[in-house]
């Protein structure tokens, strides 16, 4: 609700003691920024329940549109919404069985494909990393400067893209180069350069994993 329909008050009390014009707005009451709130109409003696009953008494047709008709306490509406939340389940359950989550992660490590455990630990974990760059990060709505923990993971989470896509894949065909040379001292030097990268990644993945949501 916008701000110019509220009043900055936090108790029945304190709305109901104001001068009408200053609690209506061409005829339409506003309503308080916040009250207390409670799940038990015995309890609530200052909140939402008891202003929706002091308000559908002093404005009966707009109490009983705003407060009950178009609330979960008419039981037309709260069937109607049950069913409307039901049918956006269903309809999200149907896209993400098409289009699943994390496709990256998914190709990672294949049904029919074999795989040593040990690789899978670092190609699920890479694409893991990917999908959340490009899934949540890319058109995201977090401000990653917010804070420097932020900034910092940001920074990371950067390097880490770059390093799987395109830094070990650099590393990896100049091995497959260095083959047909056969020059094993220098493939095994940058193998372990790959191992040392992917631990780093991966361990450091760990440390940030807390900051993988949106």
């Amino acid at each position: 609700m916008k701000t110019k329909w509220l009043v900055n008050v936090h108790s029945c009390e304190a709305f109901f003691a104001l001068p009408k014009h200053k609690r209506e707005r061409y005829g339409i009451y506003l309503k308080p920024i916040a009250l207390p709130l409670s799940f038990n109409n015995k309890d609530d003696d200052d909140g939402w329940n008891t202003f929706c009953k002091r308000i559908r008494k002093e404005y009966p047709v707009q109490g009983f549109i705003r407060e009950w008709l178009f609330t979960y306490d008419n039981p037309v509406y709260a069937w109607f919404g049950r069913n409307r939340q039901r049918l956006k389940t269903l309809k999200r359950n149907v896209k993400r069985f098409i289009s699943p989550m994390c496709p990256r992660f998914r190709k990672a490590f294949k049904r029919w494909e074999y795989k040593d455990v040990c690789q899978a630990i670092t190609d699920v974990n890479f694409a893991l990393i990917l999908d959340f760059y490009y899934e949540e990060v890319v058109d995201g709505h977090i401000d990653w400067h917010s804070d420097d923990k932020c900034k910092k993971f940001y920074a990371w989470l950067n390097a880490a893209v770059y390093y799987i896509e395109e830094h070990r894949p650099e590393l990896n065909v100049n091995i497959d180069e260095l083959y047909e040379t056969q020059s094993y001292k220098k493939i095994h030097k940058i193998e372990k350069q790959i191992h040392k990268l992917d631990t780093k990644y991966l361990k450091e993945m760990i440390t940030f994993r807390e900051y993988f949501w949106t």
